[in-house]
Formats: structure tokens, C-alpha cells, sequence
């Protein structure tokens, strides 16, 4: 798992858009919407892929996503923010929904009924 930043141009795409979308998408195992035209998302995807997702959803949308490097990045953010960056974990949610798949057990057929 790694952890990207997404920024994008507000005038084409709000926020709430952007976050609703990523939420459904099964590709995005947490994300943290705390500044403005950025989300933090966690993923086991590549940028390429992500960016996919994005376009298509959104095909006139200007927005970017780089992966987060530990060793090459700094700043100010807050406490909770650096942590979700350097260590990136699937949320709760998604893993109760891996954790609800079940196989279902194979039936028998018409000749092993009888």
C-alpha cells in the first residue's frame, strides 16, 4: 500500500465531487480530505491507474496524483495527516467488507441429490 496526493482545479471538480468518487472505488483502500482542492488517499495502485479512475469519471478535469515519498517530502501539516502519509492503512470500513465476503458453498449436483 502507498499513499498519493491528489490535487486538482476546484472550477471543475468540487471537493465533495471528487471525495464521494474515490469512496466508491474499490482501488481506494483510505482516504483524508482535510485541505482544500487535495485528498490523501491510500492505495495498492499505481498513479497511472488512479489517474485512470479520475479521468474517466471526470474527463475535463485538471488534477494530478503523485505518490507520497517519505524521504523526499516536508512541510506543515498536522499530526494525524503525517501519520496517514508515512504509514498508510486501509480504513476499517473497507476491511468489514473484505471481512463480509464469503464463498458460498459449492451445491451438489441433480446426480449426487439423488
Amino acid at each position: 500500500m502507498k499513499a498519493y496526493i491528489i490535487s486538482f482545479y476546484q472550477q471543475e471538480i468540487s471537493d465533495d465531487e471528487l471525495s464521494a468518487f474515490l469512496k466508491t472505488r474499490s482501488a481506494v483502500l483510505n482516504l483524508m480530505q482535510i485541505l482544500p482542492n487535495t485528498i490523501f488517499i491510500v492505495s495498492d495502485r499505481n498513479a497511472s491507474d488512479l489517474a485512470g479512475l479520475v479521468e474517466k469519471k471526470f474527463p475535463k478535469a485538471f488534477f494530478m496524483i503523485a505518490e507520497y515519498l517519505p524521504h523526499n517530502s516536508d512541510g506543515a501539516l498536522t499530526v494525524e495527516m503525517w501519520d496517514f502519509l508515512n504509514k498508510p492503512k486501509r480504513s476499517r470500513k473497507v476491511d468489514n467488507k473484505v471481512r463480509r465476503k464469503r464463498i458460498a458453498p459449492k451445491s451438489k449436483s441433480a446426480a449426487e441429490r439423488k
